[in-house]
């Protein structure tokens, strides 16, 4: 009886591994398949392994999200995050793929919520899959697209990717906090790409840049689409024919010419990834991301909307102005005061002296014209 037991349980054992292994192949993962914080799997790589989609720190917790894969030789690199808003989750939460999409346990609050999931809540998930291109997909029964995080973009788009009609991107609030920043990209219905600032309302007088491509009086339905070999174009949503290649009136940045122009080898196409991101700062930026073959990725600018940062309206914060130090925009404190936060000098300055050492002042004291 004994010796049955044994060979029942070993046949278990078999079954179990058998079906653990079988949800996760070349980035691809089935029903009940998990993914925690600090307990492997916290991540689910592309084929490749040049993109992973799980969990990453941030603040003092975790969010999740999908980057561009590091592999300890450089930072990893975030280019979408889910419910960037949501305050940063516990050690002990879990995300689970289940019929309904991508369950989140949240741990110590105990509150479960579906953050990834179909339009139809008639049709089930089956599986999900981190893809090469960065985008991250839940499929039906039938291996159909039911979801993609690259129709839910945050602060970029990857080479392949759309912004589509009345969607737009917002800035990051830094570069390691990843929720919502100070600006937006808004593909607009009339056709226009404009940038604004997001604490006031959009409005001509508030955008700082724009391409121009607004029909007069009525709706004209464009998208905006970065191509696989990193051309920004604006695409009439009707005929697909480009109204407009936008790296033409971008500006060129002059250290990426540079090192192309010195540069003896040419790199594969498929060892490079192409990104659009709406920055901190503001400024709309061309990037691309050569993987070297140790592991690891060489970050490049390559164009960029607004030539002056200063230019971006609302970029440096209350009581504060935009000025320059080796070519690079940055913010500088009105005589009295201090950074808000030193460590995002953005974010503008509060006065440093009472309202009666203030009644106490000289007379003749300086005075600064600042423009706009």
């Amino acid at each position: 009886m004994a010796a049955v037991w044994s060979l029942l349980m070993l046949l278990s054992s078999f079954f179990v591994a058998r079906g653990v292994e079988g949800k996760h192949s070349n980035g691809t993962i089935g029903l009940g398949y998990s993914l925690s914080p600090l307990t492997p799997p916290t991540s689910l790589a592309s084929p490749s392994g040049r993109f992973a989609f799980g969990f990453y720190s941030q603040g003092n917790g975790f969010s999740i999200g999908v980057w561009l894969e590091g592999n300890r030789k450089t930072d990893n690199k975030v280019v979408w995050t889910a419910n960037r808003d949501d305050p940063p989750l516990h050690a002990t939460a879990t995300l689970t793929l289940n019929e309904k999409g991508l369950l989140l346990s949240s741990g110590v609050s105990g509150e479960n919520k579906v953050i990834a999931y179909p339009n139809d809540s008639a049709v089930s998930v089956f599986s999900a899959s981190m893809l090469d291109s960065g985008n991250f997909v839940l499929y039906n029964k039938v291996n159909h697209i039911i979801w993609e995080s690259f129709e839910h973009p945050t602060d970029t788009i990857l080479g392949g990717q759309a912004l589509l009609t009345s969607h737009e991107l917002i800035s990051s609030s830094s570069e390691n906090d990843h929720s919502s920043g100070r600006f937006h990209l808004s593909m607009q219905l009339d056709g226009n790409l404009v940038l604004y600032p997001l604490d006031v309302d959009d409005d001509p007088r508030t955008a700082y840049w724009a391409t121009d491509t607004a029909a007069d009086g009525v709706n004209r339905s464009l998208r905006l689409f970065l191509n696989s070999t990193g051309f920004l174009q604006l695409i009439n949503n009707t005929d697909s024919s480009i109204s407009l290649e936008i790296n033409s009136i971008f500006y060129p940045e002059v250290s990426y010419n540079d090192h192309n122009e010195n540069t003896t080898t040419t790199p594969r196409n498929d060892s490079i990834v192409h990104s659009a991101s709406l920055d901190v700062d503001g400024n709309f930026r061309l990037y691309t991301y050569q993987f070297e073959p140790s592991g690891g990725f060489r970050t490049s600018i390559v164009s960029r909307a607004l030539k002056d940062s200063c230019k971006v309206v609302g970029f440096c914060g209350t009581n504060s102005y935009c000025t320059f130090n080796d070519d690079r925009a940055y913010c500088a404190c009105l005589p009295g005061t201090d950074f808000i936060d030193p460590q995002r000098n953005n974010l503008g300055c509060k006065r440093n002296y009472s309202e009666a050492h203030c009644k106490g002042g000289k007379d003749n004291i300086p005075l600064y014209n600042i423009t706009p």
